[in-house]
């Protein structure tokens, strides 16, 4: 990789991060995600409809950011697959099997709740049986989008990732010993948080500070590839 790419690479290793940082932010003071998933349908809806463009720009960051995680997941098995081709392919599939449960799960919002809500709270007159479809099609698609495929497959195959390509990254010398044991602790941070559903509350704060400190990791790593491109 000669350093125009490592730079490009690095800019985007940074960008990522930062996007979801940004729309994250957003999301907590706008909508206040995640608590508002808590509170009853109608709420949610009316909620996210109160919330206008801003909101749906900020699910926008957040689809955008999780498409970016296609081409760090293919850039980073290149770097590595020189030292271990079997690793890197591994950590490749599951990183691309990861990219794609992240944006069928944001995506919802983006595209499904938006119209859903502005079906509910834009109408003045809407039948009770008209509220009761809406709030099942949401329900339905924040069950099998959300909890199924964002959560619970997008934080196994997040951790399985994040672990497999510290290993990776290390063994091509990419990253020092530290950085490396960092890296499969905060993937084993975020695989833990599929335990909310076994009864685990903690999971759920486990999982927010391992995904913040992989996210800061990935950042780190492309400052490194910034500094070296240049």
């Amino acid at each position: 990789m000669n350093r125009y790419k490592m730079r490009t690479f690095g800019i985007l290793l940074v960008l990522m991060p930062l996007l979801i940082v940004l729309s994250w932010t957003g999301l907590i003071v706008r909508f206040n995600y995640p608590d508002i998933l808590r509170e009853p349908v109608a709420a949610v809806l009316r909620k996210y409809h109160e919330g206008g463009a801003t909101l749906t720009l900020y699910w926008a960051g957040m689809v955008a950011a999780s498409l970016l995680i296609f081409p760090i997941v293919l850039l980073f098995a290149r770097l590595t697959s020189p030292a271990n081709r079997g690793l890197s392919m591994a950590a490749a599939g599951v990183g691309l099997a990861s990219a794609t449960f992240h944006v069928l799960g944001f995506s919802r919002w983006l595209f499904a709740a938006d119209a859903l809500a502005a079906q509910y709270a834009g109408q003045d007159a809407l039948s009770p049986a008209r509220q009761d479809a809406i709030e099942t099609v949401f329900h339905a698609l924040h069950l099998y989008l959300g909890v199924t495929i964002g959560e619970t497959l997008g934080f196994a195959t997040m951790g399985v990732w994040a672990i497999l390509t510290a290993v990776a990254l290390y063994r091509s010398g990419i990253i020092r010993c530290g950085i490396a044991a960092l890296s499969v602790g905060s993937g084993l941070g975020i695989l833990s948080g599929m335990l909310e559903w076994a009864g685990w509350p903690i999971a759920v704060e486990i999982n927010a500070y391992a995904y913040q400190l992989w996210l800061l990791i990935i950042a780190y790593v492309g400052i490194l590839f910034i500094v070296r491109g240049k």
